[in-house]
């Protein structure tokens, strides 16, 4: 994370991710999980200690999910995407998952791209 932060801080413009959609800077990743941080603290009730699994194909909405998860001190598990709901189930009772599906990429372009994204997050330590 301290090392995110200070490529954002030094190097706003300077690319960090590209991917089939889009390039991502330095400034823009960190704005994106900054922003998803507090997505999951207030609507989710994320925090410190708290399981974070996160179901995403590769693209740059994983890392920005992975990064918030961490700035937020939870324990992130990344998950296959192409689980079925019998094997989310068995998944969430084992590690006290509350699961809900979310875009996993943010802003109404990105949208329409991912229609299989999940998260799972959690509702208590």
């Amino acid at each position: 994370m301290a090392l995110l932060r200070v490529a954002a801080r030094a190097h706003p413009e300077r690319v960090a991710l590209v991917d089939d959609r889009e390039r991502l800077r330095y400034g823009e990743l960190w704005r994106r999980a900054e922003v998803t941080a507090v997505a999951l603290h207030e609507g989710y009730g994320g925090q410190a200690g708290q399981r974070v699994a996160i179901a995403c194909r590769n693209h740059a909405a994983a890392i920005t999910a992975i990064i918030a998860g961490s700035r937020l001190g939870a324990h992130v598990y990344l998950v296959n995407p192409e689980l079925s709901g019998d094997q989310l189930r068995a998944l969430d009772a084992r590690l006290r998952l509350f699961l809900r599906r979310v875009s996993c990429i943010s802003g109404p372009a990105s949208r329409a791209h991912d229609r299989g994204a999940r998260h799972a997050f959690p509702v208590a330590p």
